[in-house]
């Protein structure tokens, strides 16, 4: 199959162990692919790997660990120019693609600052309430810091519902709400069935049976200066030796959605590959095996 025509792939890059060992001639063949989607901290993390991303999906943004990542891993792929970037939609309104608009958000911020600490000397002295009042809905304004990205990327808002949401199902647009089951890769799926029909798809470091990272020193030496990096599904990941999403919580594991979505893909012309064997071999007769 290294052998086909990389223009014909889609390549989903997960963050397993196993992208330590790719071949040279795949690595070399997957950057020659049409698209390199990044998934999470990969973004952050690509510069370890000689795999260039042309695309991130990024949909977490709720712990300081996620949002340092999610803000990072942006910074880092920006400078490569023209990128997909897949993001929450609950970040539409904090997205900037003009620098002019970005800055002056930024001296509106500076503004809030400053107006909190005059009231800090003025009202708060006087009237205890009213100062904690406005400093909470002045505060309000600025809780979520503004991200810029340059007009030469592309931005995708993605929404999703809880696991057993009635409408957590397959979205044909980014209009409807895209499918989310126990991990991200399940919308990864759903995306490229939006963004790339009629290309096969190629998974490299999904290791769902195995907890390790192939940035793991990396994440260790940032969580130790800056208490960022783990997260609270790292002792589960530890207990168990797997991957969060494989590990069974309220009954389901993210096997149980993959059906699902391989027989959404072939609707839309969408093939799914794993390497190495074993990495499709998990998802039983659902993905094929990749042979170089």
């Amino acid at each position: 199959m290294i052998h086909e025509n990389p223009k014909e792939w889609v390549v989903v890059l997960g963050s397993g162990y196993s992208i330590n060992q790719l071949p040279e001639n795949l690595v070399s063949w997957i950057n020659k692919c049409a698209a390199r989607i990044a998934v999470n901290k990969f973004g952050y993390f690509y510069d370890d790997t000689e795999i260039i991303p042309t695309d991130l999906y990024f949909h977490d943004n709720l712990n300081s660990t996620a949002d340092f990542f999610l803000r990072q891993s942006i910074d880092k792929l920006s400078s490569l120019g023209s990128i997909k970037f897949y993001l929450n939609v609950n970040l539409k309104s904090y997205v900037f693609r003009s620098k002019l608009s970005f800055n002056l958000r930024q001296l509106h911020r500076i503004f809030i600052t400053n107006t909190i600490r005059f009231l800090r000397y003025t009202i708060k002295p006087i009237h205890l309430s009213s100062f904690n009042s406005l400093k909470k809905r002045l505060n309000k304004k600025n809780e979520f810091k503004d991200i810029y990205i340059s007009s030469d990327s592309t931005v995708r808002f993605i929404e999703i519902k809880e696991l057993f949401d009635i409408n957590n199902t397959w979205g044909k647009s980014y209009n409807e709400i895209l499918y989310h089951f126990r991990g991200s890769l399940t919308t990864v799926l759903n995306t490229i069935a939006i963004e790339y029909p009629n290309y096969k798809i190629l998974m490299v470091g999904v290791d769902l049976n195995d907890n390790r990272y192939f940035f793991d020193k990396k994440l260790k030496s940032i969580n130790d200066k800056m208490s960022v990096g783990n997260d609270w599904t790292t002792p589960y990941m530890d207990k168990e030796g797997k991957h969060f999403s494989a590990i069974e919580m309220k009954g389901v594991t993210i096997f149980d959605a993959i059906e699902y979505c391989t027989t959404n893909l072939k609707s839309t012309n969408n093939l799914v590959y794993a390497f190495p064997d074993k990495n499709a071999k998990i998802f039983e007769q659902n993905v094929n095996v990749f042979k170089i």
